[in-house]
């Protein structure tokens, strides 16, 4: 598995010794079979880098005949399934609390996971509306909590909150409920030279958070995320 930010080269050394060369080349003159994990349509998006690296490894699923749709919504449940599916956590079997999901449907799984590992809720009337679409608040909520989970830098920022408990006018736009995480996620965390590290796909002030939240907006705050945790090599 070698993702798409690596270069891969051969040669003897040098200054001219070496010679840029792709996995395919390689692995046709060794007689390996060789297999692309990469889509067919994620050229033109913003986010190739973080698709293409998060499906090398094996922690993302297209939509069929090799391509991701990038700009397709995400419901709910599709959600649940990318975040459980990437973490690799375990059904545990137990009953969901939601009165509209069957025991039979293919996402229940995913939503039992992804509720005993405390990443999403239902809504004040019991349902969970696995069909529903994501919006970005909700996108920004559940892989903050998720954040919180593999960081304990994050998780103390999750417990602390800012100073004030204000959580600043770049966030001013989201939902009361959703603000503590886009917070976490945009303001909380500073590199070793003292500045602001954002891991949004971008400025919280540029993301209109009731919009649907696109597949491709998905993979690469995972993709922040979990290079920023150390999980992802970069």
């Amino acid at each position: 598995a070698i993702p798409p930010s690596a270069a891969l080269w051969r040669g003897t050394g040098g200054v001219d010794g070496w010679e840029a060369v792709t996995p395919e080349t390689l692995s046709a003159e060794y007689g390996l079979d060789y297999t692309s994990r990469g889509f067919s349509d994620t050229e033109s998006s913003d986010y190739a880098l973080a698709i293409d690296t998060l499906a090398t490894y094996g922690l993302v699923d297209g939509v069929g005949e090799a391509r991701f749709a990038p700009a397709s919504g995400l419901t709910r449940a599709q959600l649940c399934a990318l975040v459980v599916k990437a973490m690799r956590y375990e059904d545990d079997g137990e009953a969901l609390p939601f009165s509209d999901v069957s025991e039979g449907a293919w996402y229940t799984p995913y939503l039992r996971a992804a509720y005993a590992a405390g990443l999403i809720e239902g809504y004040a009337d019991g349902t969970f509306r696995p069909d529903a679409p994501v919006s970005r608040q909700e996108l920004i909520t559940v892989l903050g909590r998720l954040a919180a989970r593999l960081s304990m830098n994050l998780y103390q920022a999750a417990q602390s909150g800012p100073e004030g408990g204000d959580w600043g006018e770049t966030v001013s736009g989201f939902d009361d409920w959703a603000r503590p995480w886009a917070w976490l996620l945009s303001e909380s965390q500073t590199n070793l030279l003292g500045g602001g590290v954002n891991l949004l796909w971008a400025a919280p002030e540029d993301i209109a958070p009731q919009e649907t939240a696109a597949r491709e907006e998905a993979a690469a705050l995972l993709y922040s995320i979990l290079s920023y945790t150390g999980i992802l090599p970069v």
